[in-house]
């Protein structure tokens, strides 16, 4: 059961993991397991879009989310004509999974949140890194395998949205040479932990709050 029920008396119940994973509407016992998004290029509208359900559904509805608001371009290298879309899926995908898996669903009022416009895309969770690992290290992309929520991270890995290994913090250092694009930065404003993803390299300059 990994810890997603527990038997009361004769008969059996889903544990808080288990509703968050699997439960109609977590939000009834954790008001905070809900992910907003919103999207915002030039001076359009904010267009704002919540998620919330079992979290075994969010990531893949997250990703179909992704790649309908991101501009798009049509390839016509090798004489193919396939949509593209201007920034990879794959980094996105890792990153809110991390979101996802990693933050801590106690803390009042802090919600999972991801933000895309022109320049950047961030992710923000609730939460710093569990101990021992630092914030330090999450910055440098060295952090080890350590969960908060470690039956998360088990049903995610058992449906193949992650691995258990953190080959994460891999894909965010190689986006230079995979992609041609800034690492992206990690950042802390209580209680988000941030990592914001630079659209191209000259939009890099414009984004504020580097650290």
């Amino acid at each position: 059961s990994a810890g997603i029920i527990t038997k009361v008396k004769d008969s059996y119940v889903p544990t808080g993991f288990g509703l968050l994973l699997f439960g109609k509407n977590p939000r009834e016992k954790f008001q905070n397991a809900v992910v907003k998004a919103k999207v915002k290029y030039g001076k359009n509208p904010s267009i704002p879009k919540d998620f919330e359900g079992p979290l075994v559904l969010i990531p893949r509805d997250i990703e179909l989310w992704i790649q309908q608001v991101l501009h798009s371009e049509v390839s016509r290298k090798k004489f193919e004509r396939k949509t593209e879309t201007l920034f990879p899926i794959m980094p996105l995908r890792e990153a809110v999974i991390n979101a996802l898996a990693h933050r801590d669903y106690e803390i009042e009022g802090a919600k999972t949140y991801i933000e895309i416009d022109d320049d950047k895309i961030t992710v923000k969770s609730a939460g710093l890194p569990v101990s021992p690992i630092t914030l330090d290290d999450v910055k440098s992309f060295k952090a080890p395998s350590l969960s908060r929520n470690p039956k998360i991270t088990y049903i995610f890995n058992k449906m193949g949205y992650m691995e258990e290994n953190e080959l994460g913090m891999e894909t965010f250092r190689g986006m230079h040479e995979s992609y041609g694009l800034p690492m992206p930065f990690y950042s802390h404003t209580a209680p988000y932990l941030c990592l914001t993803f630079s659209r191209s390299i000259e939009s890099l300059s414009k984004i504020e709050g580097k650290s």
